[in-house]
């Protein structure tokens, strides 16, 4: 493990080797995008502080313990099954403790709305338990189907079978919205609001509230999150790129205005992140991204 800055505190982030990432079903990928999974003997005592990705995600912590801390104030799951929503840029920082084991769903940006009727607004910047944000009948029935199985391979099975489940009844795409996140990701987050409301004919104001009561963040936000995490992938492949050549290249005015926006994401200038341990960004976000891209 190592240290990193995080304001005037130390950050741990953890071995490279503590989450694996797992490829959803194909029959869900309008839903989950892949599974980040921890299965651990290493005894962890970290604090992590991530970055806006735009998505929610939903799992379990089998083993160990791991919650968060939002502005001070603690926020965790009592059983285990957490939910837990879009970051933006408050103090926010992840607590791992213990021999981890983990099955956490990346979901897509609309994935809460269409598959439980939750607006992600609702559990904006927190981390709660599936029985306080859905259903009680259908949040007990989800965790029976996720309890006591031996191993990483058998839960993402079952979390599979559950979206699967659950994408049968799903209600239709959102209008406007999920078209908004489809044209922000195909354009590596360089669409402007107004660009996104003269496609899609509905105003910013309609489209702007809409979509951070679904989405759980605005739509020009949800674009520079999904440009940075671009940004990180290349940054990672790429790195002998000139900087100025770069922030060109993922739509920056110039290179301090890429350095700037780096900063207030990451907590680290762009020479910093690569010259840095940051395993955690490589898997959460740069390897993802560099790997969904690759693939689309």
């Amino acid at each position: 493990m190592c240290e990193v800055s995080v304001g005037d505190k130390k950050a741990i982030v953890m071995q490279p080797d503590v989450y694996d990432i797992h490829p959803a079903a194909p029959e869900i990928s309008t839903f989950v995008r892949r599974y980040m999974c921890a299965d651990t003997d290493i005894y962890l005592d970290s604090v992590m502080a991530p970055a806006p990705t735009g998505h929610c995600y939903m799992g379990h912590i089998f083993r160990g313990e791991c919650w968060c801390v939002v502005d001070g104030e603690e926020s965790r799951s009592h059983t285990g099954f957490h939910i837990s929503c879009q970051v933006d840029q408050r103090s926010f920082e992840i607590k791992y403790r213990g021999r981890l084991g983990h099955v956490m769903a990346e979901l897509a940006p609309t994935a809460l709305y269409r598959l439980f009727g939750l607006p992600a607004a609702s559990i904006h910047h927190l981390a709660v338990d599936w029985s306080d944000a859905l259903d009680s009948s259908l949040a007990q029935t989800l965790m029976d189907r996720l309890t006591n199985l031996d191993n990483i391979e058998e839960r993402v099975a079952a979390f599979d079978a559950m979206f699967e489940a659950l994408a049968q009844s799903a209600t239709p795409a959102v209008p406007h919205i999920d078209e908004a996140v489809q044209i922000i990701e195909a354009n590596g987050g360089l669409t402007t609001v107004a660009e996104l409301c003269e496609q899609l004919s509905v105003s910013e104001r309609n489209l702007s509230r809409r979509f951070q009561q679904v989405v759980g963040i605005s739509p020009k936000f949800f674009a520079r999150a999904v440009q940075l995490n671009s940004v990180v992938g290349k940054l990672l492949t790429q790195d002998e790129k000139a900087l100025t050549e770069l922030a060109h290249e993922c739509g920056f005015y110039d290179q301090s205005h890429f350095i700037k926006t780096m900063q207030q994401f990451f907590r680290q200038g762009p020479r910093e992140f690569l010259n840095g341990d940051n395993h955690m960004f490589h898997v959460f976000i740069g390897e993802f991204r560099t790997k969904l891209h690759d693939t689309v």
